[in-house]
């Protein structure tokens, strides 16, 4: 959840989202030069960003009041992705870097 009109809250997703786009478009990358990249990470960098992309449009709705609660339907838990590690995902409850 977060509050529209937070500061810099937008800025931020923004930068996330931008940030997620350009992992995945490297993932795929790899993945069209022949490495072997997981579908399912892949499937999970498109619900980040789905969800990403979400929460912009309802931060930039005119009319959605500054200080509104927004919260984006639940798409299940993400992993932490370690951008170096392709095909590896960091989880939260045991912080172990694990092939995917």
């Amino acid at each position: 959840m977060c509050i529209k009109g937070a500061h810099g809250k937008l800025e931020n997703i923004k930068r996330e989202l931008d940030r997620e786009k350009a992992l995945k478009a490297k993932a795929q990358e790899r993945q069209a030069a022949g490495l072997r990249i997981n579908p399912r990470w892949l499937d999970l960098f498109a619900l980040k960003i789905e969800r990403l992309q979400q929460l912009v449009e309802i931060l930039e709705r005119e009319d959605v009041p500054d200080g509104s609660p927004v919260l984006v339907a639940e798409i299940g838990e993400l992993p932490q992705f370690d951008p170096i590690a392709f095909g590896k995902v960091k989880h939260h409850s045991d912080d172990v870097l694990e092939e995917a």
